[in-house]
């Protein structure tokens, strides 16, 4: 099957799937793996995260290797890790032994900022938060 066919099918299964009309002819499969197909391809997540080429390989490698999902949530080519390094921002803890990633935790607002929070929020978010 050529690649448009096979488009057309894998969203007319979601489409089908999703408003409930025609019932699809299985269930369509949605892919959300992030950090394990980093390590699937060979790398750990420093050397993935932060480079652009190195996880469009990535990518590459994982939709090559199973063709079997109809879909990918994929967040590696608009990587808020590297726009947070852009500004100077580091808030990620990459564990490469693990393959996992967690944030620094962080307060944005104090309890007595209620108030201000409550006369203008759209302000109070520009200007604190």
């Amino acid at each position: 099957m050529d690649a448009a066919k096979e488009k057309a099918k894998r969203i007319s299964l979601f489409v089908d799937a999703v408003r409930g009309g025609e019932k699809p002819e299985r269930v369509p499969h949605f892919c959300n793996f992030w950090s394990w197909k980093v390590q699937d391809a060979g790398y750990t997540l420093s050397q993935a995260i932060y480079d652009n080429d190195i996880m469009y390989d990535v990518i590459k490698q994982w939709m090559e290797k199973y063709p079997q999902f109809d879909t990918h949530y994929e967040t590696g080519q608009r990587n808020p890790l590297l726009i947070g390094k852009a500004v100077g921002i580091n808030e990620y803890i990459i564990n490469d032994e693990a393959n996992s990633l967690n944030i620094v935790d962080q307060c944005f607002m104090n309890e007595d900022e209620y108030a201000e929070l409550g006369e203008d929020y759209l302000k109070f978010y520009w200007t604190k938060a």
